[in-house]
């Protein structure tokens, strides 16, 4: 860790904030596939069905944009 003044420990701390919101995304990602999966597997009816597959469509959606939207400035490069 570096001294509390210098420009190095602010990068530090705004990288750890982009991943900490990169995994809670990632997180949102995974919960609402499991919820579709196990609305999936229980529904009986077409309409439990078709909600599953809704909630399945918005869970790749949010994963997709996970990757896509919270790219990190160009500015803070994981490997420099």
């Amino acid at each position: 860790m570096s001294e509390v003044g210098s420009g190095l420990f602010w990068r530090e701390i705004i990288e750890f904030n982009f991943m900490a919101a990169w995994v809670s995304w990632l997180n949102i990602s995974v919960l609402l596939a499991t919820l579709s999966l196990g609305l999936f597997n229980a529904s009986k009816d077409d309409i439990a069905r078709r909600f599953a597959y809704v909630y399945a469509v918005i869970s790749v959606c949010v994963l997709v944009s996970c990757f896509l939207l919270d790219q990190p400035p160009s500015h803070l490069t994981w490997f420099t």
